[in-house]
Parts: structure tokens; C-alpha cells; sequence
């Protein structure tokens, strides 16, 4: 039964990362991105890492997605005809994927002996509770620098889209 949710899942998140980047229109290539990031968080979650999940859906999912439909939405429409894509542009893009591809095959299968991967355990020094403790303890004035970083540049962005919106 886990087998064929995996599958399922990973079926999913890969037919909508080939639509987000074949459909014509641009918003339906955002709901597809949206699509394929929300099926990485399901397979964060069936890999049993929910903080990573969760962040997958807040930050990706949430705002980028998000951000990028409302880009979308407040763009002035294009009314010039679509480009032609041309058969060797596409097959080139095509070899220069596989070869992308298959270079990460490589360079995840064909790990040295020596090499061992430590299994980290939910109890552990890796859980939820040790991160939320380190990050508000030993690195709490980095999360407050990023904090303020982060709303220095959303009031940035309002300001600019303000001054934009008022000169029309």
C-alpha cells in the first residue's frame, strides 16, 4: 500500500512539473508549479519529515507560488501572438536535460564504500524541539537579522508598488 502511494505521489509531482513547463499559458504553468511543489511536500511527509513539509507549504507553495500568480495577475496582458518553439530548440532541450539527469544518477549512485550515511532519529538531536530550541537560543539574533531583513524587503516592495500604482 505505501508502494503505491509513493508512486502515486511521485507520478503526480513529475506530470506537474512537465505541464508547469509545457502548457502555453503562464498562469497554468504557476498552478502546476503549485501542483508539483505541494506533491514534495507529500513526499516530505512520506519520507517522514513534517517540519520539511510544512515549510515546503509555507514558503513555496504559500508565497512564492503565490507572489508569482499575483505577478501574473497585475502584468499588463500581452496581446502579441506566441513564438513559435522550434523542433531543434526542443530536442536540444530535451538532450541537455538527460544529460542533467543522468550526471545526478551518477552522482547519487555511485557513492564511494568509504562513504557511510548516519541515519538520524526523530528523537535525537534532529527532532523539531531541538531545532525550534536552537534557532530561538544560540541563534536567535541571526533569526532576528532574517526577520528583519525579510520585512525591510516586503516594505520595500510595498513602498515601490505604491509609487508605481500612483503615477498612473
Amino acid at each position: 500500500m505505501k508502494d503505491i502511494a509513493f508512486i502515486s505521489l511521485s507520478m503526480m509531482t513529475l506530470a506537474s512539473a512537465i505541464m508547469a513547463v509545457s502548457f502555453k499559458k503562464v498562469l497554468y504553468n504557476a498552478f502546476s508549479l503549485m501542483l508539483c511543489l505541494a506533491g514534495i511536500a507529500g513526499i516530505f511527509l512520506f519520507l517522514s519529515s513534517e517540519f520539511l513539509a510544512v515549510m515546503e507549504i509555507i514558503v513555496y507553495v504559500g508565497a512564492i507560488a503565490i507572489a508569482i500568480i499575483f505577478a501574473i495577475m497585475f502584468s499588463p496582458p500581452h496581446f502579441m501572438t506566441q513564438p513559435d518553439r522550434k523542433l531543434i530548440k526542443t530536442l536540444r532541450s530535451i538532450v541537455v536535460g538527460l544529460f542533467f539527469f543522468l550526471a545526478l544518477y551518477k552522482a547519487t549512485t555511485l557513492t564511494p564504500p568509504w562513504i557511510e550515511f548516519e541515519s538520524m532519529s526523530q528523537n535525537g538531536d534532529y527532532s523539531i524541539e531541538h531545532l525550534g530550541k536552537i534557532l530561538l537560543g544560540v541563534y536567535t539574533l541571526p533569526f532576528e537579522v532574517i526577520g528583519i531583513i525579510l520585512f525591510i524587503a516586503i516594505l520595500g516592495a510595498l513602498i515601490m508598488a505604491k509609487k508605481r500604482g500612483s503615477n498612473e
